[in-house]
Parts: structure tokens; sequence; C-alpha cells
């Protein structure tokens, strides 16, 4: 798939990351993550154990963030590491991929937890936080440009892993779930390019830039009529009455 090969700049390792934050300083609380390797395809030929880690923050969790991740004070004291501690054992995870990988997350917010935390903490590594960023993908705002819903906004996660006919791993905002989750998708995409061809094509066939009657077209196409050119010829006939 050459422009999802062009997203991925010649890479042969993602790091599928997950990150959840406070509720109010955005700061990290928990790290998820799997590392995989990539055929000549760029389709996964090996994945490592997934990983997962929690972090102490400066700042309260917040009620919200608490009921949304069952993460409480009590788990942070009790399982988590100092922000530096995170990001040896993290880079550690990662291994001789650290400067080669892609780091992928859906959406950009984990971008803000790691620009966040490495403000507020100190001794942190920021370093760490500016390797990630600069070999950042997004792979939601990636597949939106080919399948979006009738609003022209993309899915969630679990709601792109049902299009693709992939059950939901896990408990949403849980960062290893959901790392593991996106590379499921990553998966799904590489896998079964049917159905996101199918859902391109409904998507292009939503496009209001497209000219009338060649929307019209894609959007009868995208319904299952078999069209010809005689239609294309009606279309534009009854676009000019």
């Amino acid at each position: 798939m050459k422009n999802l090969q062009k997203a991925l700049k010649g890479r042969k390792a993602i790091a599928f990351l997950d990150l959840e934050g406070t509720q109010i300083s955005h700061e990290m609380i928990e790290l998820g993550a799997v590392l995989v390797t990539l055929d000549n395809e760029n389709k996964i030929r090996k994945k490592k154990e997934p990983f997962r880690l929690y972090v102490k923050p400066i700042g309260p969790i917040g009620k919200i963030v608490q009921r949304l991740t069952g993460i409480s004070e009590k788990l942070l004291v009790e399982k988590a590491v100092s922000y530096p501690e995170a990001q040896r054992l993290f880079r550690q995870y990662i291994g001789k991929y650290w400067q080669k990988a892609l780091f992928c997350t859906f959406g950009n917010h984990d971008l803000r937890i790691i620009e966040q935390t490495t403000l507020r903490q100190k001794n942190a590594d920021h370093d760490w936080a500016a390797t990630i960023c600069h070999n950042h993908f997004d792979l939601s705002s990636w597949l939106s440009q080919y399948v979006e819903d009738e609003h022209g906004n993309s899915y969630s996660l679990e709601n792109y892993l049902k299009i693709f006919e992939i059950h939901f791993h896990g408990k949403a905002h849980d960062a290893q779930d959901d790392a593991i989750n996106l590379m499921l998708l990553y998966q799904a995409i590489m896998d079964r390019k049917d159905i996101l061809e199918k859902e391109y094509l409904k998507t292009l066939s939503k496009l209001h830039k497209i000219p009338e009657p060649v929307r019209k077209i894609l959007q009868r196409i995208a319904e299952g009529e078999t069209i010809s050119r005689v239609d294309l010829e009606k279309e534009i006939h009854q676009y000019f009455l």
C-alpha cells in the first residue's frame, strides 16, 4: 500500500503506544505499548510482549480519569515509578529500535501528555520526548482520510475495529489494551484492503467538492449499482437541465 508506505517513512519497526494522563495537568500516569517489526510489505512480521507501567504524577489524577481508567491514587503509590525511570524502562523495552522505530498513536493527545509531563517533571529526559514526537505517526489521522462517519468525522478506535471486523481486546482506557487494539487495527488495515477500499468509496461519495454528477455516480456505485458511461452522461444531462 503505497500511501501507507509513504507515511511509514521506510521504517521497519513500529511501537504502538497509548498513554493515560491526569485530568487537569495532563501528566502521564500509565504507558502501554507493543513493539512490532515489519516485513517487506509492511505487514507485522514479529511482535514483542506488550509493555505496561504506571507513572507518578505531580498533580492529582482527577475523579473523571479515575472512573474511566480504574487507576487510583493508591494504585500509583503501590506500583508507579518516577517519570525519569519510566522513560528509561520504555527506552529499554524498545531497545535497538529506539532511533529507528515509528511511534504510532491514535490521535495526538498522547503527544500532549508527553510534552506536559516532560515540562513539569524534574530530571525528565527531554531527548526521550523529542525522539518520540519527531518519529510520531497518528494512525487515526491517516485512516480518517479514507474512512469517516456520515458527518465527515473520524471514528473511535473501537468503532474502527468494528468496521474492520476485529473484536475489541480488553477494555477501553487501559493503556496496554489500547496499544494492542491499535496494533490490531493496523494489522486489519493491511490484511483487509477490501474493507478499506469499500469504505473509501463511501467516503468519496459523500465529498461535496467532487462535481455533482461524479458524486452521484460514486454514490450509486457505493450502493452496489453497475454504472456505465451512459449513466454518467445521463447524470451530466440532468445536471444541466
